[in-house]
């Protein structure tokens, strides 16, 4: 049993593909995860990212701790702790803009790291998307 009183996890991949160390300090932050595969590498993803992320892609109302997500007729917006930290734009090209607001965060990083298309890592203090340097100024994802 670990900590959260649920089962232990168990790397059940090719040891040289995951860096348990790096998992096992997402696994102490939370109970509630989720590993994905992809590209035989792995993404630690929180529930409530992964269910807020599900209805932000989807344009469906989701409300749950500090997330949020807000359908209106033309954009679909996710807030955490009150702040617009995305916006999926019901235009043709589904336009997707995000932003830090201001708040350098491991949690706003993690929320916004599970929108598809989006990869954001920190160095040294400094923030990248996908792998370019970023400010957290409100920009469009491609």
């Amino acid at each position: 049993m670990d900590a959260c009183g649920g089962g232990v996890f168990k790397d059940t991949t090719e040891t040289s593909q995951v860096k348990k160390t790096d998992i096992h300090l997402e696994l102490s932050k939370s109970c509630l995860i989720f590993v994905h595969t992809i590209d035989k590498t792995h993404i630690v993803m929180r529930k409530i990212t992964e269910q807020s992320v599900n209805a932000f892609m989807n344009a469906k109302p989701f409300k749950s701790s500090n997330t949020e997500v807000v359908v209106k007729p033309n954009v679909t917006i996710l807030k955490l702790f009150g702040n617009e930290i995305a916006y999926r734009y019901n235009d043709p090209e589904r336009t997707l803009s995000i932003t830090n607001c201001g708040w350098m965060t491991n949690t706003t990083k993690e929320r916004l790291n599970g929108i598809p298309s989006v990869n954001i890592y920190q160095r040294k203090g400094v923030w990248f998307l996908n792998d370019k340097e970023w400010d957290g100024e409100l920009i469009d994802v491609k």
